[in-house]
């Protein structure tokens, strides 16, 4: 899901008051977000779910009230390969429950755990053991015909998990193979889901502000709020400690649809009638509630005839931020980063700020971190300098004159490298070898618990014989003893690193053979 702190601002004012924080705060902690199909099971279009491959055994059709779809093809022959979704959820949110409606079938096969579709908890894709669905060959799980049948639901609650997959996999120890005349040797169909969001996180409200607006004398009360998790849903105001007016965010409505369905941040600007108001000393304070019900009151601040006057605010101007290049090779010397920003009907906007933030590639959504802005020049254009680091960059155009509806984003792509070095090369029969392998030139972090396979060569081809996952640093140790060597033999291995779409946008990625001679 794209979704990104928007930073509302209004025009400059003089400040009567700024106060740091001092908050009250209330937690209710959980909010709902529907995919595919609404309460009333009218479509949805569905955003709370990426998938994962390109090839198109992955689709999208729940805004015409279809479904989400996964199929394991008979071309998909690789042993651990999966094609699904991931539920994104936001930065420091989990998952407390969820109630899905789905259809999964696999195809027969001697070997039971050869072909499997359902939906995962806690394995991010990739790393899928199925809690529901098929999970093994020759199942048919739902009704496919009746989308919300009550065949078709399975639920859990009281959950505190961080990853939540639908797709399919191929289980067999030497790979899928389909047999003649199939189209697919599994299939999972999502047709609604119902994910219940664990946001304990506060929200934030900055510092405040009151000032007199110099046509109607009355006092403009400003805080800046924010929110990482679900987002802002609404602010408020409070004067001498009670809530007299509520702003509902505008962009946020439910049910919802995306996993942080509100504003990251918003300005929150309210009225008040001083002269209202009885004799004596007063406070207001500005409110901030989140998508999952947190509530948090800034410090209060004083009230009174002193206030200095203030602009009305002027609206942003709507831009359009695009990239001249969506993936940028960065093994390419002098590599840079460029766009352009324009205004409607295309013209070159000059002097807006560009942000520019990062994240890591890979399976694990990872906090946005912050590079130094741009600004364009006078044809409305921005360039920087790439780096040598992979990540995925979004820019931004987000400041009091100017607005982008949309951020973009680019892959910054360095060489990948896949190693791996065997214990000894030189072993008996009943001796264990370990295999160790690394993954390298993705990005910090970015091979967490990314697939590496395992393949030896036999037979005239690779097959694969093993599936591992990284740790963060992009490492994986494979153990194996030898128990059925009669004559001397020389055994070839090797590690491969698959493309898994946008999270992984690398092409498949082997290591050098490793050769390993064994004795009797």
């Amino acid at each position: 899901m794209r979704s990104e702190a928007r930073r509302a601002v209004a025009g400059a004012c003089t400040a009567f008051a700024l106060v740091a924080l001092v908050p009250a705060a209330a937690s209710a902690a959980t909010y709902t977000v529907w995919s595919c199909r609404g309460p009333d099971g009218a479509p949805l279009a569905t955003a709370a779910w990426r998938p994962g491959d390109e090839r198109g055994a992955t689709t999208n059709s729940c805004a015409t009230g279809g479904a989400l779809r996964a199929v394991l093809l008979p071309s998909d022959n690789a042993s651990g390969l999966v094609r699904g979704f991931a539920f994104q959820l936001p930065a420091g949110a989990s998952i407390a429950g969820y109630r899905a409606d789905l259809a999964a079938t696999t195809a027969e096969s001697d070997e039971a755990g050869a072909y499997q579709a359902g939906l995962a908890l806690d394995a991010p894709l990739g790393v899928l053991s199925f809690d529901a669905g098929c999970t093994v060959a020759g199942c048919a799980f739902g009704t496919p015909a009746t989308p919300l049948a009550p065949a078709n639901r399975v639920t859990a609650t009281g959950l505190d998990s961080h990853a939540l997959t639908v797709g399919v996999r191929c289980g067999a120890i030497f790979g899928c193979k389909g047999q003649a005349g199939e189209t697919s040797l599994a299939e999972l169909r999502l047709f609604r889901s119902q994910v219940d969001i664990r946001d304990d996180a506060l929200p934030v409200v900055g510092p405040g502000t009151v000032a007199t607006d110099p046509g109607t004398g009355r006092a403009i009360v400003t805080a800046l709020t924010s929110d990482a998790g679900g987002g802002v849903a609404a602010t408020a105001l409070e004067v001498d400690g009670v809530e007299v007016e509520r702003a509902p965010s505008t962009e946020c409505r439910e049910p919802y649809t995306v996993a942080a369905p509100c504003p990251g941040a918003v300005l929150a600007r309210f009225t008040t009638d001083v002269a209202g108001l009885a004799a004596g000393a007063h406070t207001v304070a500005i409110r901030a509630l989140d998508a999952a019900g947190n509530i948090i009151t800034g410090a209060a601040l004083p009230l009174g005839a002193a206030a200095a006057a203030v602009p009305a605010p002027v609206a942003a101007q709507p831009v359009t931020i695009s990239v001249d290049h969506a993936r940028i090779d960065l093994t390419s010397r002098g590599a840079i980063v460029s766009g352009s920003v324009r205004g409607p009907g295309g013209a070159p906007v000059a002097g807006a700020v560009v942000l520019v933030r990062h994240r890591a590639f890979g399976v694990h959504r990872s906090a946005l971190r912050t590079e130094p802005s741009l600004t364009t020049d006078a044809a409305g254009h921005f360039s920087m300098p790439a780096g040598s680091a992979s990540r995925i960059l979004r820019l931004d155009v987000d400041d009091p004159r100017y607005r982008a509806a949309q951020p973009v984003e680019a892959d910054l792509m360095g060489r990948l490298r896949v190693t791996a070095a065997a214990s000894d090369r030189s072993l008996q029969n009943g001796s264990a070898l370990t295999l160790r392998a690394t993954i390298a030139g993705a990005g910090t972090g970015a091979a967490n618990d990314k697939a590496v396979l395992v393949q030896v060569f036999a037979g005239g081809r690779w097959s694969t014989i093993d599936a591992l996952n990284a740790d963060a640093r992009g490492r994986v140790a494979w153990h194996y003893r030898f128990r059925g060597t009669t004559r001397p033999a020389i055994y070839r291995f090797r590690v491969r690193v698959e493309h898994a779409g946008d999270v992984w946008p690398w092409a498949a990625t082997d290591s050098p053979e490793v050769r390993v001679s064994v004795a009797p």
